[in-house]
């Protein structure tokens, strides 16, 4: 029987999925102040210094926060159509019988 190569990709897919998750959920939160604070990757520093200068009564700590909550569900929205996607590609030849 022939291994099918996108259930390998599938499965390493699952694993970055459930890790970028576990990311998320250990420390977005903190990961989120440091950048606004100023005291995390130099180029993610300026973004958010820029970012901030726009609009600074709006953009404070809370909306950063907001909008990591949104940017995780994008996230994850994406890895759930490419996983199934590759998961029916994988099996179209059960499906399709």
């Amino acid at each position: 029987m022939q291994r099918n190569p996108l259930r390998k990709i599938a499965l390493a897919l699952a694993i970055l999925w459930a890790t970028t998750a576990f990311l998320y959920i250990a420390f977005g939160r903190s990961f989120v102040e440091a950048c606004y604070r100023g005291e995390s990757i130099g180029a993610l520093n300026r973004i958010v210094a820029q970012h901030r200068s726009l609009e600074p009564e709006f953009h404070n700590l809370e909306f950063y926060q907001q909008k990591r909550t949104s940017l995780f569900i994008e996230v994850c929205l994406l890895f759930g159509l490419l996983e199934s996607y590759l998961l029916l590609e994988a099996r179209q030849h059960v499906l399709f019988k």
